[in-house]
């Protein structure tokens, strides 16, 4: 008897632990994530684009920067993460900020291209974390 009482106490506190931690999870996962495609060429010479429905860094030389702006904005005040992924180093002039609701706010992206990679085109993916607050 005195087994089953502590496996029965054991078993609770082990569900009593995974339930808060699915609700710690929860809250800090973001409310929305915006998935925004990025692209560029390597060339042997440089190359501008002006569309601006992506992240589309034009064309360059290998070892050069790329630089493009783009506008956020939130339906509800969030805290703001950026992470990329994919071939060069893409940064962001900001990033783990405050955004008010339905406030934009411009964002300038730099790209360095590595002076390794071969002449080709290119793509990843930038993800812009909301945290409601």
């Amino acid at each position: 008897m005195k087994k089953r009482t502590s496996a029965i106490i054991l078993i609770s506190f082990i569900v009593v632990v995974l339930v808060a931690t699915i609700i710690i999870a929860l809250k800090d996962s973001p409310k929305e994530i915006a998935t925004i495609p990025y692209r560029f060429a390597v060339k042997d010479n440089l190359g501008i684009n002006l569309d601006s429905d992506s992240l589309q860094f034009g064309g360059g030389v290998p070892g050069v920067i790329l630089q493009r702006s783009l506008n956020i904005s939130a339906p509800f005040d969030a805290v703001v993460h950026i992470e990329s992924e994919g071939p060069g180093k893409v940064m962001v002039d900001q990033n783990d900020f405050f955004l008010f609701a339905s406030t934009q706010k411009e964002l300038l992206f730099s790209l360095i291209v590595p002076a390794d990679l071969a002449l080709g085109d290119y793509e990843g993916t930038v993800y812009i974390s909301f945290y409601e607050s």
